[in-house]
């Protein structure tokens, strides 16, 4: 049986991956979905813009928008909150140089 401590991080990991969207956020529907994802309490939301190179983690989902942003490029390393131990690659989520 898994120790408390590997059921935690397997539920934050399980849970970071179902709210993937990338590619689908970024554009002219970001004013749209991000206000309704933070309304419905999503922990956090990355658009990425491939074409620019750029994704954004944004947290602390509130009534209407989130609290925080992170402006990341290729090159970083994203970090899911409650994930510590996962580590991903920006180029992961926006893909690499053509």
């Amino acid at each position: 049986m898994a120790s408390a401590d590997v059921r935690r991080r397997l539920s934050a990991f399980d849970e970071f991956a179902r709210m993937g969207e990338t590619g689908t956020f970024a554009g002219n529907d970001r004013p749209e979905k991000q206000p309704r994802y933070a309304a419905a309490g999503v922990p956090e939301a990355w658009p990425a813009d491939t074409a620019a190179g750029t994704a954004a983690v944004y947290t602390g989902p509130g009534p209407e928008e989130y609290a925080g942003e992170q402006g990341l490029r290729r090159g970083e390393v994203a970090v899911p909150a409650g994930v510590a131990a996962f580590h991903l690659p920006v180029e992961n989520v926006i893909g690499s140089r053509s």
